[in-house]
């Protein structure tokens, strides 16, 4: 069976006998560099070897998706704490996760401007009015990357 046919799972004993392979051989530097290249044109990543979850990612953002939402109705100010802290956890793993699916730097910046927008350490205080836009904004950004995500084939 050839590597492009298998599944991710099946791939990784292939990938370290082959590897362990290209190491063993005289001039197996330049094979292996050759190897991991088609493997990378293949969708194999190392940070992600059985492949990107993208259900886990989309929970992650319908959830914060719902926090933002919330955020809009007038809430306690633990609250909006509470907003702070998720908003920009899920933006740093959508950002993580979006450089780990090689997508378009521009997902990567976005998400960094909203960890920074939202971070709990050093709060940015803005007015009401201009966090409610914000909210909305940053929850039609989020279901959008959840949106535009490939479906996972196994």
């Amino acid at each position: 069976m050839r590597l492009r046919e298998m599944p991710l799972e099946a791939m990784r004993p292939q990938i370290d006998w082959r590897i362990e392979e290209a190491q063993r051989q005289v001039g197996g530097r330049t094979r292996l560099v050759e190897f991991w290249r088609q493997l990378r044109r293949q969708g194999y990543n190392p940070a992600m070897p059985l492949g990107p979850n993208t259900n886990l990612i989309r929970l992650f953002n319908g959830l914060a998706v719902a926090i933002l939402l919330a955020a809009v109705f007038d809430m306690p100010y633990g609250y909006y704490t509470l907003v702070r802290l998720v908003v920009t956890l899920v933006a740093l793993f959508t950002a993580w996760h979006a450089v780990a699916l090689s997508r378009s730097p521009l997902w990567v910046g976005v998400m960094g401007l909203i960890a920074i927008l939202f971070n709990p350490v050093v709060p940015v205080f803005l007015p009401r009015e201009t966090w409610f836009f914000i909210d909305l904004t940053v929850a039609a950004t989020l279901m959008l990357y959840a949106v535009t995500l490939p479906r996972r084939s196994n």
